[in-house]
């Protein structure tokens, strides 16, 4: 799994969220990016704020998303799940 995956299904989400006029989970997601980006020296910090992302997905009904809001969250989701997969390494990853 490659982060910059993560972060590009990230950054579509806020940019999907941002359109749809949801300025606060735009906001924790936009957040969520800045922690992965300044992380990259922190496995156990990374894993931890991948953890979070994986258990948002009540987000989308609370949140009112659109369908394809949602679709963009399940990849979210989807990628940090295959991130946090044994066997994963940040080794000659570049983060941000």
């Amino acid at each position: 799994m490659n982060i910059e995956r993560l972060l590009g299904s990230l950054n579509v989400l806020v940019a999907a969220l941002d359109k749809g006029g949801k300025t606060a989970p735009a906001n924790f997601f936009s957040d969520k990016i800045k922690q992965i980006q300044s992380s990259c020296d922190d496995p156990g910090e990374l894993d931890s704020v991948l953890q979070e992302l994986t258990s948002c997905r009540a987000m989308a009904q609370y949140g009112d998303f659109s369908s394809s809001e949602e679709k963009c969250l399940d990849t979210v989701i989807d990628d940090s799940i295959a991130w946090l997969q044994p066997g994963k390494s940040i080794q000659g990853e570049s983060i941000g």
